[in-house]
């Protein structure tokens, strides 16, 4: 889906339902009940991206990105998950946001972006990491970063 407001205002978003499993039963932990289910594919997923630019000067942009739940293998042995089994994940909404300010140096010929935002703003993060020199290093899932601050400069040469 995308809608466009006098060059302004933008809307991209799109959400895909799948199903995927395999023909038959597999098993992923010896011991664990075998599944059909492929493993870190969520059945749900989507994003939407708004930007909304007033003027030349001015750009806003949100993001959201959604993951739906998924399936993971988790194999034991670290201090705090000492046994194998198979985990569904909860659903993560990442919604981050970016500011920007372009102005011109008419010294140099150079127009430069003053820009700032949050990356992942609700801290939407995996919370049970596994502990200790046994975990299990495959054990990952959800936004590859916590809430992040960010600011910087860009000048755009001609």
């Amino acid at each position: 889906l995308r809608a466009n407001y006098n060059k302004k205002s933008q809307l991209e978003a799109g959400f895909t339902l799948q199903k995927s499993e395999f023909e038959n039963t597999v098993e992923y932990i010896q011991g664990v009940s075998p599944t059909k289910v492929f493993l870190r594919t969520p059945n749900k997923y989507g994003f939407a991206n708004l930007n909304f630019t007033p003027n030349k000067k001015w750009n806003i942009n949100v993001n959201y990105v959604y993951t739906g739940k998924m399936r993971i293998a988790h194999f034991g042995g670290a201090d705090n998950s000492p046994n194998d089994n198979m985990v569904e994940t909860k659903p993560f909404s990442e919604l981050s946001t970016k500011i920007s300010y372009t102005f011109r140096l008419h010294k140099f010929a150079h127009d430069v972006d003053i820009y700032g935002g949050i990356k992942n703003l609700f801290n939407a993060y995996q919370n049970d990491f596994d502990i200790g020199k046994k975990r299990d290093s495959n054990y990952i899932y959800g936004p590859n970063m916590p809430r992040i601050f960010f600011v910087g400069v860009k000048i755009k040469m001609e």
